[in-house]
């Protein structure tokens, strides 16, 4: 039985001693303001000091889609049925930002269907606060307080092609916890951010969190520094776009290990293919476009295509 050990937001009145001076990064001449670096580097040691307990959960594993309002439940219900379609038969949450983005009619043909839970993360704030909630922020805040113990999160124009759902018993997911997917790029070495959360440049790819795979008992310190980076979003979002790099760096900050497939994205035209051994994840998959098979995007192979980053 799941117990309500809420992940609690840290509000500290308390500031460093004010910095008269600026920093001039080397690389790119920006000016950053020392004082309000080190407030959130207090604010970082501060959740990581503090012992909050993995509270449970009421499931072993299963999906998350985050999405609500005209512009995202056709997506959700896309990515339903085609779940469905492709034999998946796990359950699944659609967390959504208050009743205006779940309308009656919507929250009726979502509700019929077998093995999904409707979840208004507004009700969830009551219990649970946290300082901002907006999309990006919402993906990390759903699997914090998901029902489920293991979790593939996929954003609402994610389609798979696959039944995904063998991605849990993976070796390499199964021993370190989390599976993460490659972006195009990469962050710069010149970038603030690595100076921001005192970490060496790494060449490395950036996420691409349209789809995350994780067990929340296994990296639960991870996912509450995560939470605590999107918490703050109005701050790290000015150095990364949006929640993906949230994920890395904390990940980084930690030092703990995942996984990634070392092959990148398939482009067609329209949407983006992500790969894997056994199978593939495309998202922003267009309507009208031709449904993808292993084939085509790469993903079939004899030898695996995972890659440990540690």
């Amino acid at each position: 039985m799941k117990t309500e050990q809420p992940y609690t937001s840290i509000h500290s009145n308390e500031r460093p001693e004010p910095q008269t001076f600026l920093l001039n990064h080397p690389s790119t001449g920006q000016l950053l303001e020392l004082e309000e670096w080190n407030q959130h580097r207090l604010l970082r040691q501060e959740i990581l000091s503090r012992e909050i307990p993995w509270p449970g959960a009421d499931q072993k594993r299963g999906i998350i889609i985050c999405g609500g309002g005209e512009k995202y439940l056709p997506g959700v219900w896309v990515v339903l049925q085609e779940l469905r379609c492709v034999g998946c038969t796990l359950p699944v949450e659609v967390w959504y930002l208050g009743e205006e983005e779940m309308p009656v009619a919507w929250a009726q043909r979502l509700g019929a269907e077998l093995n999904v839970f409707l979840v208004d993360a507004t009700r969830v704030r009551e219990r649970h606060p946290v300082r901002i909630l907006n999309g990006w922020e919402l993906k990390v805040y759903a699997i914090l307080h998901s029902r489920f113990r293991e979790v593939l999160l996929l954003d609402a124009d994610n389609v798979p092609v696959v039944d995904p759902g063998f991605l849990f018993d993976l070796p390499e997911v199964s021993r370190l916890g989390a599976m993460f997917w490659p972006d195009y790029g990469r962050l710069a070495p010149e970038r603030p951010i690595w100076m921001i959360c005192d970490l060496p440049y790494r060449d490395e790819p950036a996420f691409e969190t349209g789809q995350v795979l994780v067990n929340r008992e296994t990296c639960w310190r991870e996912l509450l520094l995560t939470m605590h980076l999107n918490e703050y979003s109005d701050f790290y979002y000015r150095y990364i776009h949006g929640d993906k790099e949230t994920f890395h760096l904390a990940w980084r900050i930690l030092g703990t290990p995942y996984v990634m497939p070392w092959r990148g994205i398939h482009r067609l035209p329209g949407p983006m293919c992500q790969r894997h051994y056994r199978s593939s994840i495309a998202g922003g998959m267009q309507p009208g476009s031709r449904r993808g098979s292993q084939g085509e995007t790469g993903t079939h192979s004899s030898r695996s295509m995972l890659t440990i980053s540690t």
